[in-house]
């Protein structure tokens, strides 16, 4: 009988776990959204869509060429 190698076993073991694992990974999703469907990441920081006028500026920039956007505020935040 040939002697398996500790490497040989460790490979052998994680490949079997990282196999039993698949399926739930293919369907975590759905299962996950019925266990807790208000989890939703950006309404959790108060991210809730796109308000009416947030891409008016943006396109008054592109399409009109527009730079003077009136008085701005110097932030004291670095990023």
């Amino acid at each position: 009988m040939n002697k398996i190698t500790r490497r040989d076993f460790i490979n052998g073991t994680l490949m079997a776990a990282g196999a039993s694992m698949l399926p739930f990974i293919r369907t975590s999703g759905a299962i996950l959204d019925k266990f807790y469907p208000l989890y939703y990441p950006p309404s959790l920081t108060g991210l809730r869509g796109s308000h009416p006028g947030s891409h008016t500026h943006s396109h008054a920039r592109a399409w009109d060429k527009k730079s003077d956007w009136g008085p701005t505020t110097e932030l004291k935040e670095t990023y």
